[in-house]
């Protein structure tokens, strides 16, 4: 199988197991430069979609039938011999009609979802449940929803111990792949290599867009260094081609000029208002801790210190120590008053 026919597989099942439809599996699909579903294909995706792959064993027993082509009777007899019951009438007219549609179009590329992913065991439920971060509840009524005995206390615990540990180590993969500005198919290396589960779709998504966000941050930041060096348009995008970034047009050069500007002019405004109040705080500091207010000596020695770090503070230009000291004062004040 061609690499990209392998890729497009993949994609189809992963939204299939997101519940995805399939007006927005050809989305994903499109997005991917990759052929959409169409004729006997969207009609079997149709059909697996809606008989809820994924959702509990009885419909994946059912659609694995249907997709073996299997008649009605031996569908049934498939159920019964895993504990299940026959399918109701309305049930079995639905099956009837998808299964037509099944033999005259073929299943095509979902003959690859084999019996032991239609039918999985106990311990596979439990492992997909961690995997999807289901908390203890939610994997017990999954597994009485198909007819397997719920987590016994023992199982319970370790159930626990495993969720943490796929998911933290899950967690640490990912941040360092994000950090590293890792592509979906390395992180999905990765993750694997790991024993971990691959990128869902939903997640590669997420994880697109966060890289899409990281990129721009740094084309902007860089455009900005160019400005700032009193570059031209065109040696600007020299240098964004020099890294692999998009051109910039001169629209965007003249907002980011203007936006530069006005952010420096509000930076300088703060400033102005930091130095005033920095004044003002320095002054209430020198009246209220100027060693000649005291006749004490012990009280005047003190004074003495205080203001030692105030005047530190103040040739340091730094107004949150200074605030920081006035406050530590004023906690000191308190205890020796009581």
């Amino acid at each position: 199988m061609a690499k990209s026919e392998e890729n497009r597989l993949n994609i189809i099942e992963d939204c299939l197991a997101e519940r995805l439809s399939r007006l927005e599996a050809n989305k994903i699909l499109k997005q991917n430069n990759l052929d959409e579903l169409q004729g006997g294909e969207a009609d079997c995706y149709d059909v697996v979609f809606n008989c809820n792959i994924g959702k509990n064993i009885r419909d994946k027993i059912i659609a694995g039938c249907l997709l073996q082509g299997l008649s009605k009777t031996d569908a049934n007899l498939e159920l019964m011999n895993n504990n299940f019951r026959r399918m109701d009438e309305s049930e079995s007219e639905d099956y009837g009609d998808y299964l037509s549609r099944v033999r005259y179009f073929g299943t095509g590329i979902f003959a690859k979802i084999k019996r032991e992913e239609i039918l999985p065991s106990r311990e596979k439920i439990i492992q997909d449940c961690i995997k999807k971060a289901y908390p203890t509840d939610t994997v017990n009524k999954t597994l009485a929803k198909n007819n397997y005995e719920i987590l016994s206390n023992d199982e319970d615990v370790n159930y626990r111990k495993k969720y943490n540990e796929y998911h933290h180590k899950r967690q640490t993969i990912l941040r360092k792949a994000y950090e590293e500005e890792k592509t979906i198919p390395q992180t999905n290396k990765i993750l694997l290599d790991n024993n971990q589960a691959k990128l869902s779709i939903v997640e590669e998504m997420s994880f697109q867009k966060e890289r899409e966000k990281i990129q721009s941050k740094r084309r902007e930041n860089l455009i900005k260094e160019c400005l700032e060096e009193r570059m031209n348009l065109y040696q600007i995008n020299l240098i964004l081609n020099n890294n692999s970034f998009e051109r910039i047009s001169e629209q965007e050069y003249d907002d980011l000029k203007y936006r530069i500007a006005k952010e420096d002019n509000s930076g300088k405004k703060k400033t102005t208002e930091l130095s005033d109040q920095f004044r003002k705080l320095y002054r209430n500091a020198t009246k209220k801790y100027h060693p000649d207010r005291f006749n004490d000596q012990n009280k005047k020695t003190q004074a003495t210190l205080r203001m030692k770090e105030i005047n530190e503070a103040k040739e340091k230009n730094d107004y949150f120590l200074l605030k920081d000291l006035l406050k530590q004062f004023e906690e000191e004040d308190k205890k020796e008053a009581q």
